[in-house]
Order: structure tokens, then C-alpha cells, then sequence
């Protein structure tokens, strides 16, 4: 979770760290768009004094469709380059975005949002972003594709 400012007491927003950076085509444009959405929501989180869980599965949805457009492009992207771990990566992406379906039913059993919720929301997107897109990463830059770090 991003620090607190404390000029407000609101998080600062999120920004990707340089070592997730990847210099490859449109790949980072589309990580910072899945945690600008998230930011948006932890956004509201804070922001709102009635956290209703209506507006919450909006957040949700939005990041579920954006998350189905980046992967459909990092996959076409992954097979265009000879990443061998493709396949591998393919079934995480499915998973992340059955549990994002998952979190959508659960938070259609609730009328508020909790901050446990922000948490799983941003740690779904960081989970793909940091830990598994990074052996793609390795794999440009181990073969020339981008500079390595």
C-alpha cells in the first residue's frame, strides 16, 4: 500500500518502481493503467464517507475489463518475442482474473466495502505487474530486446 501523505492523510498514489519498468512497445503505458485504476479506487476509498459496495464493483469491473485487454496484448506480445514461458503465464492471467470474478460475486453479498477489499484489489494487480511479468522482463533483455537494468 502506498504511504500516507501526510499533508491530507490520503495514500499517495501508486507509481511503478524503475525495476518494473520494461522500455518494451506498450507494456508499461498498460501496467501504469492498471494501477492508475486501482489508485482511483483506493482514491475513493479514502475520499468517500459511505463506502457502498455498488461503487466498488464498478472499480472492480473496470480494472477486470482493462486486465483481459492487457493480457490479450501481453500474451499476443509474449508469443511475437519466443517467450517459452508463455503458456505459464497465460494460466496465472486466468487466474487473476477468476479471482477478480470472485471478488466481484463477494462483493455483491455486502453493502460496504472494506479496507481488506483495496488491499486483495492492489495486490492482484501488483502480483502480476512485479512478480510475474518480471521473468518476461528477463527474457528481453537477456536477448537483446531491451537495455538490461
Amino acid at each position: 500500500m502506498p504511504p500516507d501523505d501526510p499533508a491530507d492523510g490520503l495514500p499517495r498514489p501508486f507509481i511503478l518502481p524503475h525495476a518494473a519498468l520494461f522500455g518494451f512497445k506498450n507494456i508499461d503505458r498498460e501496467h501504469q493503467d492498471l494501477v492508475d485504476i486501482v489508485n482511483g479506487a483506493i482514491e475513493d476509498f479514502h475520499r468517500l464517507e459511505h463506502r457502498e459496495a455498488a461503487h466498488f464493483a464498478n472499480w472492480i469491473s473496470r480494472l477486470r475489463e482493462r486486465m483481459v485487454h492487457h493480457f490479450a496484448y501481453e500474451e499476443r506480445e509474449m508469443r511475437d518475442a519466443g517467450f517459452e514461458g508463455v503458456a505459464a503465464h497465460i494460466t496465472h492471467h486466468t487466474q487473476l482474473i477468476v479471482r477478480l470474478n470472485q471478488m466481484l460475486a463477494d462483493i455483491g453479498h455486502t453493502a460496504i466495502v472494506d479496507l481488506e477489499a483495496m488491499f486483495e484489489l492492489f495486490a492482484q494487480v501488483m502480483d502480476d505487474i512485479l512478480r510475474a511479468d518480471l521473468p518476461f522482463k528477463d527474457f528481453l533483455a537477456a536477448n537483446g530486446l531491451i537495455p538490461p537494468d
